[in-house]
């Protein structure tokens, strides 16, 4: 159930993105992300956001004083955040992960809220090959997922944010490891439709998956908690990984 392209730039649109800096994109939430990082990871430290957004986790980090850039699929999310002025013009480029020249000898790459498994999962595995190849010598991948057993544990199948004048229905379908959103957008009197297919990993799936692509250990943790966990907590709902070379 690989999305196409197309359909993901069709998705992750500027009404995605309002939603997200309404949600997702708040401060606190940003900060536990970036906060997290920095517990991991050296300040002064190489990043590399992959599928960046609006770049909110590298804007931060660099006010940390770590050395980023970002890559994101989306140009017009690119020139906005270059609008900006607040990161250089070259520290993020317009690209497809899946085909992009990765920087090398970096120490961390990040693939955060859920930027894997729209393309299917040998894509990934793709990627992560590809991660790994360009990291330095004991470099990171730090990975933010939904947690899979949250999600079949209490499943919702229908939701709804309001952000300004706009309404956003979600009506979510799991078939298998794949979670199908069908979202509804009701603004200025019209109303759009699209839809979001994501694979789902189980934490041993991706840790097989990253361990058969160069990672020589991985930790995992939930919710942002710097505390590593032995077992899988269903009640957390986001989980993150970080695999080092």
């Amino acid at each position: 159930m690989e999305m196409t392209l197309q359909e993901i730039l069709n998705y992750f649109d500027d009404d995605f993105w309002q939603l997200m800096d309404n949600s997702c994109g708040s401060l606190d939430i940003t900060l536990e992300a970036v906060f997290f990082i920095k517990h991991h990871l050296e300040v002064g430290s190489n990043v590399c956001d992959l599928m960046c957004g609006n770049a909110r986790h590298i804007l931060a980090l660099d006010r940390l004083g770590y050395n980023v850039c970002g890559i994101e699929i989306n140009p017009s999310l690119v020139e906005s955040v270059r609008s900006t002025n607040l990161l250089g013009r070259d520290a993020i480029d317009i690209g497809d992960v899946r085909n992009y020249t990765l920087p090398k000898n970096m120490d961390c790459f990040l693939l955060l809220t859920s930027s894997i498994g729209y393309f299917g999962k040998e894509e990934d595995i793709k990627l992560f090959k590809r991660i790994s190849k360009a990291l330095s010598k004991n470099g990171k991948l730090i990975i933010d997922i939904p947690n899979y057993e949250h999600i079949v544990k209490k499943f919702k199948q229908r939701d709804w944010q309001k952000v300004g004048k706009k309404y956003y229905l979600f009506n979510h379908v799991l078939k298998g490891n794949t979670k199908i959103t069908d979202l509804t957008i009701i603004k200025n009197g019209n109303i759009y439709h699209k839809t979001l297919k994501m694979r789902l990993y189980s934490i041993d799936e991706i840790k097989l998956m990253l361990n058969e692509c160069g990672f020589s250990k991985i930790s995992i943790f939930c919710d942002f908690n710097v505390t590593e966990i032995n077992e899988v907590i269903t009640n957390a709902r986001r989980i993150q990984i970080i695999a080092t070379k």
